[in-house]
């Protein structure tokens, strides 16, 4: 609650900033509060960079400014990044306005957030949210937005109207993020890089094990068993096969029990060029599984732990109603694997793009720029 009011007086002491006038051409972006330049927000930028860069300055807040000398750079959470906030005309973020300076008349914040689907409950909706962590997320967490990304009908139902309380415009054309998963070149050229990236052949087939975080230790949980899933992949469909961990964004807790097994892709930069890159994805409760819906390659769900995160955050609809094969044990891994009909995966996610009402189009990011070139 301190911190609540903390954050509250800080907002109500920048508004000294507003004496600064809006740059109408300025745009700040960050992503993952300013942890990354990636996600949506990268490639919202990039799209601007090639086509319109004369007319715009693009800065954008990170942590370690430093790390990317060709972008132009302030630190986030520094003096600098409040003066930038509080002239920008356009601010693109993924997760929310930075929460510091509270967003004024003339501004345009557009949220473009860092997942697709509606799975686990978020926002107000977490169970495991304490009164601050709700009046958080209600007065402060999206005040300002002028306008929402959604993937699709549940998601902009769920996620932005409920969770989020959201009642402003929302653009249901799918996360920039994902345009690229529609296009069949950059996933092959996305294929390449990656496997160039930690020296594989061409020919290796990737196993992408993506879980999301947790706010309780996994110790007492099945984990999993990388040199009997491999075997059992290449007993399936052939190849030699490799296994990618790829830790959430919050946490690298590895749920697996043998080292020198498996490559680290946590610090990889970019997820959907590991989603292109992988032949089949191992998941649980994260909206990676959606975006790598759109490749409709398999996906399978290892959830030993399903009870307890059921108790903790709580999910919008039921985990076995998603359109995809599930497994609390090894056991039960391996068998789909070795039982797995790649059509009957594909009329799953079908199913689950029309449950969901998928609304992702593969032209996102042109949509996202129509918007801020219509509002200069």
């Amino acid at each position: 609650m301190v911190k609540y009011c903390l954050i509250l007086a800080i907002r109500f002491l920048t508004k000294i900033l507003y004496i600064l006038p809006i740059k109408k051409n300025r745009i700040l972006f960050y992503s993952f509060s300013g942890k990354k330049y990636t996600c949506s927000p990268k490639y919202i930028y990039e799209y601007i960079n090639i086509n319109y860069n004369k007319d715009f300055e693009m800065i954008w807040a990170l942590n370690k400014p430093n790390d990317y000398p060709n972008l132009k750079c302030v630190k986030y959470g520094s003096l600098k990044h409040l003066i930038i906030e509080a002239t920008s005309k356009f601010i693109v973020t993924n997760t929310g306005p930075f929460k510091a300076v509270s967003s004024r008349k003339g501004q345009i914040i557009i949220n473009t957030w860092h997942g697709g689907g509606a799975y686990k409950k978020t926002g107000m909706d977490n169970p495991y949210k304490n009164k601050y962590q709700y009046l958080y997320n209600k007065n402060l967490g999206q005040n300002g937005v002028n306008l929402f990304l959604s993937s699709s009908n549940f998601f902009t139902k769920y996620a932005i109207r409920n969770a989020f309380g959201y009642k402003g415009e929302v653009l249901e054309y799918g996360l920039p993020r994902n345009d690229q998963l529609f296009n069949k070149n950059k996933i092959k050229e996305n294929m390449i890089k990656v496997k160039k990236f930690y020296n594989l052949d061409e020919s290796v087939k990737i196993l992408l094990y993506a879980p999301t975080w947790r706010n309780y230790d996994m110790y007492k949980y099945e984990k999993i068993e990388i040199a009997n899933l491999l075997k059992v992949c290449k007993e399936r469909f052939g190849g030699n096969w490799i296994f990618l961990y790829r830790g959430h964004n919050f946490t690298n807790n590895v749920n697996i029990n043998e080292e020198n097994t498996y490559i680290n892709a946590t610090d990889y930069p970019e997820m959907q060029e590991l989603l292109s890159a992988a032949d089949l994805l191992i998941s649980d409760y994260s909206s990676c599984i959606w975006d790598y819906s759109l490749l409709y390659r398999p996906t399978i769900l290892f959830t030993p732990d399903i009870e307890m995160y059921d108790q903790k955050f709580a999910f919008y609809t039921a985990i076995d109603s998603w359109g995809f094969k599930r497994a609390n044990t090894n056991k039960e891994l391996f068998n789909i694997i070795k039982n797995l009909n790649l059509k009957e995966c594909i009329n799953m996610i079908n199913n689950n793009h029309e449950y969901f009402g998928n609304k992702e189009t593969g032209n996102s990011t042109k949509k996202v720029v129509d918007y801020i070139l219509k509002n200069v």
